[in-house]
Protein backbone atom coordinates (compact mmCIF):
# COMPACT_ATOMS: atom_id res chain seq x y z
CA UNK A 1 0.00 0.00 0.00
CA UNK A 2 1.44 3.54 -1.04
CA UNK A 3 0.59 6.57 1.18
CA UNK A 4 0.91 10.18 0.38
CA UNK A 5 0.22 13.14 1.86
CA UNK A 6 -0.58 16.44 -0.17
CA UNK A 7 -3.27 19.04 -0.78
CA UNK A 8 -6.02 17.84 -2.54
CA UNK A 9 -7.05 19.23 -5.89
CA UNK A 10 -8.24 18.12 -9.08
CA UNK A 11 -5.48 17.66 -10.93
CA UNK A 12 -3.09 16.09 -8.04
CA UNK A 13 -5.70 13.38 -7.52
CA UNK A 14 -6.03 12.51 -11.25
CA UNK A 15 -2.70 11.87 -11.33
CA UNK A 16 -2.61 9.46 -7.90
CA UNK A 17 -2.00 6.06 -9.80
CA UNK A 18 -4.36 2.86 -9.59
CA UNK A 19 -2.76 -0.26 -7.40
CA UNK A 20 -1.74 -3.35 -8.97
CA UNK A 21 -4.70 -6.05 -8.63
CA UNK A 22 -4.91 -6.89 -5.01
CA UNK A 23 -3.23 -3.79 -3.55
CA UNK A 24 -5.07 0.02 -2.71
CA UNK A 25 -3.75 3.18 -2.54
CA UNK A 26 -4.65 6.07 0.00
CA UNK A 27 -3.42 9.57 -0.27
CA UNK A 28 -4.39 11.86 2.63
CA UNK A 29 -5.17 15.60 2.52
CA UNK A 30 -2.76 18.09 4.20
CA UNK A 31 -5.76 20.46 4.95
CA UNK A 32 -7.97 18.18 6.34
CA UNK A 33 -6.39 15.71 9.03
CA UNK A 34 -8.83 12.82 8.33
CA UNK A 35 -9.95 13.03 4.97
CA UNK A 36 -8.52 10.46 2.42
CA UNK A 37 -8.93 9.63 -1.37
CA UNK A 38 -9.19 5.21 -1.48
CA UNK A 39 -8.33 3.89 -5.02
CA UNK A 40 -8.81 0.53 -6.10
CA UNK A 41 -7.43 -1.67 -8.34
CA UNK A 42 -10.27 -0.39 -10.82
CA UNK A 43 -9.58 2.97 -10.28
CA UNK A 44 -12.71 3.60 -8.49
CA UNK A 45 -11.92 6.90 -6.09
CA UNK A 46 -13.57 7.22 -3.06
CA UNK A 47 -13.61 9.99 -0.09
CA UNK A 48 -13.26 9.01 3.18
CA UNK A 49 -12.73 10.14 6.68
CA UNK A 50 -10.86 8.02 9.02
CA UNK A 51 -10.26 8.48 12.54
CA UNK A 52 -10.44 6.80 15.68
CA UNK A 53 -13.18 6.57 18.09
CA UNK A 54 -12.45 5.10 21.24
CA UNK A 55 -9.56 3.44 20.04
CA UNK A 56 -11.13 1.72 17.09
CA UNK A 57 -10.93 3.31 13.73
CA UNK A 58 -14.11 4.86 11.85
CA UNK A 59 -14.36 4.72 8.18
CA UNK A 60 -17.06 7.10 6.99
CA UNK A 61 -17.81 7.53 3.15
CA UNK A 62 -18.28 10.33 1.71
CA UNK A 63 -18.39 10.16 -2.10
CA UNK A 64 -16.66 9.14 -5.08
CA UNK A 65 -14.03 11.21 -7.11
CA UNK A 66 -14.52 12.81 -9.87
CA UNK A 67 -18.17 13.49 -8.94
CA UNK A 68 -17.56 14.99 -5.86
CA UNK A 69 -14.52 17.52 -6.06
CA UNK A 70 -12.09 18.48 -3.25
CA UNK A 71 -13.95 21.19 -2.47
CA UNK A 72 -17.26 19.46 -1.53
CA UNK A 73 -14.91 16.62 0.34
CA UNK A 74 -13.70 18.70 2.68
CA UNK A 75 -17.13 20.37 3.45
CA UNK A 76 -18.50 17.43 3.93
CA UNK A 77 -15.66 16.28 5.91
CA UNK A 78 -15.23 18.38 8.72
CA UNK A 79 -19.04 17.97 10.34
CA UNK A 80 -17.93 14.11 10.52
CA UNK A 81 -14.57 14.49 12.24
CA UNK A 82 -16.60 16.68 14.22
CA UNK A 83 -19.10 14.50 15.43
CA UNK A 84 -16.06 11.34 15.60
CA UNK A 85 -14.13 14.18 18.16
CA UNK A 86 -16.86 14.69 20.19
CA UNK A 87 -17.45 10.97 20.47
CA UNK A 88 -20.43 10.18 18.11
CA UNK A 89 -20.11 7.41 15.90
CA UNK A 90 -21.48 8.72 12.47
CA UNK A 91 -21.64 4.91 10.69
CA UNK A 92 -24.06 4.53 13.58
CA UNK A 93 -26.11 7.68 13.26
CA UNK A 94 -26.44 6.66 9.61
CA UNK A 95 -27.82 2.73 9.64
CA UNK A 96 -30.22 4.27 12.69
CA UNK A 97 -31.37 7.01 9.74
CA UNK A 98 -31.82 3.38 7.31
CA UNK A 99 -33.46 1.85 9.98
CA UNK A 100 -35.95 4.85 10.46
CA UNK A 101 -39.49 3.84 9.57
CA UNK A 102 -41.17 6.03 6.65
CA UNK A 103 -44.53 7.55 7.33
CA UNK A 104 -45.77 4.36 4.61
CA UNK A 105 -43.89 2.02 6.84
CA UNK A 106 -45.94 3.44 10.02
CA UNK A 107 -49.25 3.71 8.22
CA UNK A 108 -49.01 -0.08 7.10
CA UNK A 109 -48.53 -0.48 10.69
CA UNK A 110 -51.21 1.55 12.05
CA UNK A 111 -53.84 -0.15 9.48
CA UNK A 112 -52.60 -3.61 10.55
CA UNK A 113 -52.39 -2.95 14.57
CA UNK A 114 -55.21 -0.37 15.25
CA UNK A 115 -57.46 0.37 11.93
CA UNK A 116 -58.49 -3.22 10.95
CA UNK A 117 -59.46 -4.12 15.27
CA UNK A 118 -61.40 -0.37 15.51
CA UNK A 119 -63.18 0.40 12.25
CA UNK A 120 -65.08 -0.44 9.72
CA UNK A 121 -63.47 1.94 7.20
CA UNK A 122 -60.07 0.73 6.86
CA UNK A 123 -60.45 0.19 2.93
CA UNK A 124 -60.95 3.22 2.73
CA UNK A 125 -58.44 4.89 4.91
CA UNK A 126 -55.64 2.79 2.44
CA UNK A 127 -57.11 3.91 -1.00
CA UNK A 128 -57.54 7.33 0.72
CA UNK A 129 -53.58 6.85 1.85
CA UNK A 130 -52.83 5.73 -1.65
CA UNK A 131 -54.63 8.18 -3.74
CA UNK A 132 -53.92 11.79 -2.09
CA UNK A 133 -50.89 11.24 0.94
CA UNK A 134 -48.09 9.39 -1.59
CA UNK A 135 -46.05 12.46 -1.82
CA UNK A 136 -44.79 11.93 2.02
CA UNK A 137 -45.24 7.77 1.85
CA UNK A 138 -41.51 7.85 1.20
CA UNK A 139 -40.41 10.39 4.14
CA UNK A 140 -38.53 8.94 7.11
CA UNK A 141 -40.66 10.25 10.04
CA UNK A 142 -38.06 12.87 11.21
CA UNK A 143 -37.89 14.18 7.75
CA UNK A 144 -41.73 15.13 7.50
CA UNK A 145 -42.25 18.67 8.93
CA UNK A 146 -44.27 21.34 10.04
CA UNK A 147 -43.60 22.94 6.66
CA UNK A 148 -44.01 19.75 4.94
CA UNK A 149 -47.62 19.25 6.77
CA UNK A 150 -48.33 22.66 6.01
CA UNK A 151 -47.75 22.79 2.22
CA UNK A 152 -49.27 19.39 1.81
CA UNK A 153 -52.47 20.53 3.81
CA UNK A 154 -52.79 23.85 1.16
CA UNK A 155 -52.10 22.00 -2.09
CA UNK A 156 -54.60 19.41 -1.10
CA UNK A 157 -57.23 21.41 -0.14
CA UNK A 158 -56.61 23.61 -3.22
CA UNK A 159 -56.79 20.67 -5.68
CA UNK A 160 -58.98 18.45 -3.95
CA UNK A 161 -61.44 20.86 -1.69
CA UNK A 162 -61.85 21.45 1.92
CA UNK A 163 -63.30 17.99 2.82
CA UNK A 164 -60.76 15.96 1.38
CA UNK A 165 -57.71 17.96 2.81
CA UNK A 166 -59.58 17.60 6.46
CA UNK A 167 -60.19 13.60 6.45
CA UNK A 168 -56.12 12.97 4.91
CA UNK A 169 -55.03 16.04 7.24
CA UNK A 170 -56.51 14.11 10.40
CA UNK A 171 -55.78 10.28 9.33
CA UNK A 172 -52.23 11.58 9.36
CA UNK A 173 -52.29 13.08 12.76
CA UNK A 174 -53.93 9.80 13.71
CA UNK A 175 -51.36 7.74 12.70
CA UNK A 176 -48.67 10.12 14.15
CA UNK A 177 -50.47 9.98 17.36
CA UNK A 178 -50.11 6.17 17.19
CA UNK A 179 -46.84 6.38 16.03
CA UNK A 180 -45.59 8.33 19.41
CA UNK A 181 -47.64 5.88 21.75
CA UNK A 182 -45.87 3.12 20.03
CA UNK A 183 -42.13 4.83 20.49
CA UNK A 184 -41.99 4.68 16.49
CA UNK A 185 -41.56 8.45 16.73
CA UNK A 186 -40.33 10.75 19.42
CA UNK A 187 -40.70 14.02 17.51
CA UNK A 188 -43.82 16.41 17.74
CA UNK A 189 -46.84 15.46 15.64
CA UNK A 190 -46.44 17.46 12.49
CA UNK A 191 -50.28 17.24 12.12
CA UNK A 192 -50.62 18.44 15.52
CA UNK A 193 -54.09 20.30 15.36
CA UNK A 194 -51.97 23.63 17.13
CA UNK A 195 -50.22 23.42 13.86
CA UNK A 196 -51.61 22.33 11.26
CA UNK A 197 -55.76 23.32 11.44
CA UNK A 198 -58.67 21.69 10.21
CA UNK A 199 -60.48 23.79 7.93
CA UNK A 200 -64.83 24.55 8.38
CA UNK A 201 -66.72 22.59 6.31
CA UNK A 202 -69.57 23.02 4.14
CA UNK A 203 -72.25 20.45 5.64
CA UNK A 204 -73.59 18.62 2.23
CA UNK A 205 -77.02 18.79 2.41
CA UNK A 206 -78.00 17.45 -1.28
CA UNK A 207 -81.25 15.12 -1.71
CA UNK A 208 -82.41 14.54 -5.16
CA UNK A 209 -86.12 16.04 -5.87
CA UNK A 210 -88.68 13.88 -7.49
CA UNK A 211 -87.78 14.53 -10.72
CA UNK A 212 -84.72 14.14 -9.98
CA UNK A 213 -85.04 10.63 -8.38
CA UNK A 214 -86.85 9.46 -11.38
CA UNK A 215 -84.61 10.24 -13.98
CA UNK A 216 -82.39 8.73 -12.13
CA UNK A 217 -84.06 5.25 -11.79
CA UNK A 218 -85.02 5.57 -15.44
CA UNK A 219 -81.37 5.55 -16.30
CA UNK A 220 -80.22 2.97 -13.73
CA UNK A 221 -82.96 0.50 -15.60
CA UNK A 222 -82.22 1.33 -18.83
CA UNK A 223 -78.80 0.09 -17.79
CA UNK A 224 -79.56 -3.36 -16.30
CA UNK A 225 -76.33 -4.05 -15.19
CA UNK A 226 -74.67 -3.75 -12.00
CA UNK A 227 -73.88 -0.52 -11.36
CA UNK A 228 -77.57 0.41 -12.11
CA UNK A 229 -78.41 -2.72 -9.52
CA UNK A 230 -76.41 -1.14 -6.84
CA UNK A 231 -77.60 2.38 -7.65
CA UNK A 232 -81.68 1.26 -7.75
CA UNK A 233 -80.95 -0.63 -4.15
CA UNK A 234 -78.90 1.91 -2.70
CA UNK A 235 -81.90 4.46 -3.52
CA UNK A 236 -84.53 2.15 -2.86
CA UNK A 237 -82.97 1.04 0.55
CA UNK A 238 -81.18 3.98 1.90
CA UNK A 239 -78.10 1.08 3.32
CA UNK A 240 -74.81 2.74 3.07
CA UNK A 241 -72.52 2.47 0.21
CA UNK A 242 -70.22 -0.05 1.75
CA UNK A 243 -73.05 -2.27 2.55
CA UNK A 244 -75.20 -2.55 -0.36
CA UNK A 245 -71.40 -3.38 -2.34
CA UNK A 246 -70.62 -6.24 -0.06
CA UNK A 247 -74.20 -7.58 0.57
CA UNK A 248 -74.48 -11.21 0.59
CA UNK A 249 -76.77 -14.24 -0.82
CA UNK A 250 -76.55 -15.53 2.85
CA UNK A 251 -78.24 -12.77 4.56
CA UNK A 252 -81.26 -12.42 2.15
CA UNK A 253 -84.10 -14.30 2.63
CA UNK A 254 -86.92 -13.94 -0.52
CA UNK A 255 -89.20 -16.11 1.32
CA UNK A 256 -89.60 -14.02 4.07
CA UNK A 257 -88.51 -10.83 2.10
CA UNK A 258 -85.82 -9.82 4.18
CA UNK A 259 -82.31 -8.54 3.95
CA UNK A 260 -80.62 -8.95 7.29
CA UNK A 261 -77.04 -6.95 7.73
CA UNK A 262 -75.14 -8.13 10.81
CA UNK A 263 -73.76 -5.71 13.35
CA UNK A 264 -70.43 -6.15 12.77
CA UNK A 265 -70.48 -5.07 9.13
CA UNK A 266 -72.20 -1.76 10.44
CA UNK A 267 -70.84 1.24 11.01
CA UNK A 268 -72.86 2.18 14.10
CA UNK A 269 -72.29 -1.66 15.05
CA UNK A 270 -75.59 -1.60 14.93
CA UNK A 271 -77.85 -4.77 13.03
CA UNK A 272 -80.31 -4.09 10.30
CA UNK A 273 -83.06 -5.81 9.00
CA UNK A 274 -84.66 -4.28 6.02
CA UNK A 275 -87.72 -5.87 4.46
CA UNK A 276 -87.68 -5.75 0.77
CA UNK A 277 -90.21 -4.15 -1.29
CA UNK A 278 -91.21 -5.85 -5.10
CA UNK A 279 -88.86 -3.62 -6.64
CA UNK A 280 -85.89 -4.81 -4.61
CA UNK A 281 -86.98 -8.15 -4.66
CA UNK A 282 -87.15 -8.14 -8.72
CA UNK A 283 -83.58 -6.65 -8.72
CA UNK A 284 -81.88 -9.21 -6.90
CA UNK A 285 -84.08 -12.13 -8.49
CA UNK A 286 -82.33 -10.85 -11.55
CA UNK A 287 -78.80 -10.50 -10.00
CA UNK A 288 -79.41 -14.15 -9.18
CA UNK A 289 -80.10 -15.68 -12.16
CA UNK A 290 -77.56 -13.96 -14.36
CA UNK A 291 -75.07 -15.35 -11.65
CA UNK A 292 -76.46 -18.56 -12.76
CA UNK A 293 -76.74 -18.14 -16.84
CA UNK A 294 -72.67 -17.44 -16.14
CA UNK A 295 -72.09 -19.60 -13.55
CA UNK A 296 -70.53 -17.57 -11.62
CA UNK A 297 -70.37 -19.04 -7.79
CA UNK A 298 -69.60 -15.91 -5.27
CA UNK A 299 -71.53 -15.06 -2.09
CA UNK A 300 -72.12 -11.67 -3.00
CA UNK A 301 -74.79 -10.12 -5.17
CA UNK A 302 -72.23 -7.54 -6.64
CA UNK A 303 -69.48 -10.24 -8.02
CA UNK A 304 -65.99 -8.82 -8.52
CA UNK A 305 -63.42 -11.17 -9.44
CA UNK A 306 -60.85 -8.61 -10.33
CA UNK A 307 -60.57 -7.17 -6.57
CA UNK A 308 -59.63 -8.61 -3.30
CA UNK A 309 -62.66 -8.58 -1.82
CA UNK A 310 -64.16 -10.37 -4.66
CA UNK A 311 -67.10 -7.88 -4.76
CA UNK A 312 -67.64 -4.53 -6.59
CA UNK A 313 -66.06 -1.78 -4.54
CA UNK A 314 -65.96 1.87 -6.17
CA UNK A 315 -67.84 2.27 -9.05
CA UNK A 316 -66.95 5.93 -9.80
CA UNK A 317 -67.08 5.57 -13.48
CA UNK A 318 -70.07 3.67 -13.61
CA UNK A 319 -71.81 6.42 -11.40
CA UNK A 320 -70.28 8.97 -13.17
CA UNK A 321 -71.62 8.24 -16.27
CA UNK A 322 -75.10 7.14 -15.06
CA UNK A 323 -75.47 10.47 -13.59
CA UNK A 324 -74.46 12.10 -16.66
CA UNK A 325 -77.20 10.16 -18.77
CA UNK A 326 -79.63 11.10 -16.04
CA UNK A 327 -78.93 15.05 -15.93
CA UNK A 328 -78.08 14.52 -12.20
CA UNK A 329 -75.00 15.18 -12.22
CA UNK A 330 -74.07 17.25 -9.00
CA UNK A 331 -74.91 14.09 -6.71
CA UNK A 332 -72.97 11.62 -4.46
CA UNK A 333 -73.51 7.70 -3.82
CA UNK A 334 -74.05 9.19 0.00
CA UNK A 335 -76.95 11.77 -1.39
CA UNK A 336 -79.63 8.24 -2.52
CA UNK A 337 -79.36 7.21 1.35
CA UNK A 338 -80.47 10.77 2.07
CA UNK A 339 -82.76 11.53 -0.28
CA UNK A 340 -84.81 8.06 1.17
CA UNK A 341 -84.99 10.05 4.60
CA UNK A 342 -85.90 13.47 2.74
CA UNK A 343 -88.86 11.89 0.85
CA UNK A 344 -89.73 10.25 3.85
CA UNK A 345 -89.96 13.26 5.52
CA UNK A 346 -91.69 15.45 2.69
CA UNK A 347 -94.50 12.61 3.40
CA UNK A 348 -95.04 13.79 6.62
CA UNK A 349 -93.29 10.65 8.47
CA UNK A 350 -91.73 11.27 11.97
CA UNK A 351 -88.12 11.19 12.74
CA UNK A 352 -88.76 7.73 14.34
CA UNK A 353 -89.68 5.89 11.16
CA UNK A 354 -86.77 8.03 9.34
CA UNK A 355 -84.64 7.12 12.33
CA UNK A 356 -85.62 3.44 11.90
CA UNK A 357 -85.34 3.71 7.84
CA UNK A 358 -81.95 4.96 7.87
CA UNK A 359 -80.59 2.88 10.93
CA UNK A 360 -79.51 5.87 12.64
CA UNK A 361 -78.15 4.68 16.48
CA UNK A 362 -79.30 8.31 17.83
CA UNK A 363 -82.55 10.39 16.65
CA UNK A 364 -80.40 13.49 17.20
CA UNK A 365 -78.11 12.29 14.34
CA UNK A 366 -81.59 11.94 12.05
CA UNK A 367 -82.75 15.43 13.38
CA UNK A 368 -79.56 17.35 12.36
CA UNK A 369 -79.23 16.12 8.70
CA UNK A 370 -83.07 16.46 8.13
CA UNK A 371 -83.77 19.97 9.83
CA UNK A 372 -83.98 21.55 6.13
CA UNK A 373 -86.56 19.60 5.24
CA UNK A 374 -89.01 20.58 8.43
CA UNK A 375 -87.69 24.15 7.29
CA UNK A 376 -89.03 23.58 3.86
CA UNK A 377 -92.41 22.20 5.37
CA UNK A 378 -92.38 25.23 7.83
CA UNK A 379 -92.08 27.37 4.99
CA UNK A 380 -94.68 25.69 2.89
CA UNK A 381 -97.30 25.82 5.56
CA UNK A 382 -96.67 29.47 5.82
CA UNK A 383 -97.14 29.49 2.40
CA UNK A 384 -100.72 28.49 2.39
CA UNK A 385 -101.86 30.58 5.88
CA UNK A 386 -100.29 33.53 3.57
CA UNK A 387 -102.02 32.40 0.69
CA UNK A 388 -104.88 31.97 2.98
CA UNK A 389 -104.62 35.58 4.39
CA UNK A 390 -104.52 36.70 1.10
CA UNK A 391 -108.02 35.04 -0.11
CA UNK A 392 -109.34 36.36 3.33
CA UNK A 393 -108.32 40.12 2.16
CA UNK A 394 -109.60 39.61 -0.94
CA UNK A 395 -113.40 38.88 -0.06
CA UNK A 396 -113.40 42.00 2.43
CA UNK A 397 -112.33 44.19 -0.50
CA UNK A 398 -115.31 42.24 -3.00
CA UNK A 399 -117.33 42.52 0.14
CA UNK A 400 -116.42 46.63 0.58
CA UNK A 401 -117.20 47.31 -3.19
CA UNK A 402 -120.52 45.28 -2.63
CA UNK A 403 -121.59 47.92 0.11
CA UNK A 404 -120.34 51.17 -1.27
CA UNK A 405 -122.94 50.05 -5.05
CA UNK A 406 -125.23 49.67 -2.93
CA UNK A 407 -125.09 52.58 -1.15
CA UNK A 408 -125.02 54.31 -4.46
CA UNK A 409 -127.70 52.67 -5.81
CA UNK A 410 -130.10 53.54 -2.68
CA UNK A 411 -128.85 57.16 -2.84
Amino acid sequence: MSDSHFNFTVERLKKVSKPEPGKRTRVYDEEVRGLIMDVTPGDIRTFYVRKKLNGKTVWHKLGKFPEMLPAAARAAAKPVIIDIEQGRNPMQARRAARAEMTLQDLFDEYIERHAKHNTKTWQDMVANFRRYASPLAGKRLSEVTRDDASRFQLKLRKEKGVYTANRTIQLLRAVFNKGAIWGRCSKENPFDGGLVDIKNEQKRNRFLREDEAAKLIIAARKRGDAIGDFVLLALYTGVRKSNVLAMRWEHINMTARTWTIPHSEMKNQQGQVIILQDGELEILNRRKQEQVNKRIISPFVFHGSGTKTKHLTDPKKGWYALRKEAGVEDCTIHDLRRSLGSALANHNYNLSVIKHALNHKDIKTTAAVYAHVNDEAARQARAVVHATWEKACSEKKEEKGTKVVKAKRSS
